[in-house]
């Protein structure tokens, strides 16, 4: 199964980075640096954001971006 990154979720959602990081009370800069690793992110930060963008772990990538878009097509997980 291909998986995407969690910023590439947002953008599949259509939801800005600004309404994602309200919705988690973080600053729209931590969810940016989130969205280029999220390797090490905070497990009810992962729940709360799989739960807004109606994913499953299983299509998610967590780790760095850029090794997702240097190897791989990403794609629409088609849930949002």
């Amino acid at each position: 199964m291909q998986k995407i990154t969690i910023g590439q979720a947002r953008v599949n959602c259509n939801f800005s980075p600004k309404v994602v990081a309200e919705h988690l009370g973080i600053s729209v800069k931590r969810l940016k640096k989130l969205e280029s690793n999220s390797g090490r992110m905070q497990y009810d930060l992962v729940v709360r954001l799989l739960r807004l963008y109606g994913i499953s772990m299983d299509h998610v990538y967590f780790g760095p971006a850029e090794n997702v878009y240097n190897g791989e097509e990403v794609s629409n997980c088609g849930h949002c």
